[in-house]
């Protein structure tokens, strides 16, 4: 597809969905960056981790090159590092629904991962202090669901199966 400015333009998958009887979930990811899948789930992990740690729904975090420390990734490797940065926009860009449907009654829910967020990106200097505080800044009910329900919190666990995002 050629775009308005005649550069290439991508195309994604922006629905995802699945029904099991009467119970329907639904991703829908943005056009620009398309639906979350595969690894992407370390960055959901990821960040319920730092909630719990920190203590806060506010998580203040230099985010790309902390979470390429903690997933044993070299975060002076550029590929990689872009690979984490369309994970996170897929993620944040995202809305999670599921809905039940029965005879007379219809009951679902609509889920954002990430409410606001201030993260500073340089791969070629990842150390790189900026001149503001990095933070993210989780969905009220994300940030209950951590409060509520236990996390995976063996993160040597979670590096072992980080290839097999299946498993997770």
């Amino acid at each position: 597809m050629i775009s308005a400015d005649g550069k290439v333009a991508h195309e994604y998958e922006i629905l995802w969905k699945r029904r099991a009887g009467s119970i329907k979930v639904e991703i829908l990811g943005h056009p620009d960056y398309g639906v979350p899948h595969g690894q992407d789930t370390l960055i959901i992990l990821y960040l319920a981790y730092e909630a719990r740690r920190q203590g806060a729904r506010k998580i203040k975090v230099n985010f790309y090159r902390d979470f390429m420390r903690v997933f044993e990734m070299n975060p002076n490797d550029g590929r990689k590092y872009r690979l984490v940065v369309e994970s996170l926009r897929r993620i944040r860009n995202a809305r999670f629904s599921w809905e039940i449907a029965g005879e007379n009654r219809e009951r679902g829910l609509h889920f954002l991962y990430i409410d606001e967020y201030d993260l500073y990106c340089d791969p070629k200097s990842p150390d790189q202090r900026s001149l503001f505080d990095q933070y993210v800044v989780l969905s009220e009910r994300f940030w209950e669901e951590i409060r509520r329900h236990r996390i995976p919190s063996n993160l040597k666990a979670i590096i072992a199966l980080k290839s097999k995002p299946a498993h997770l």
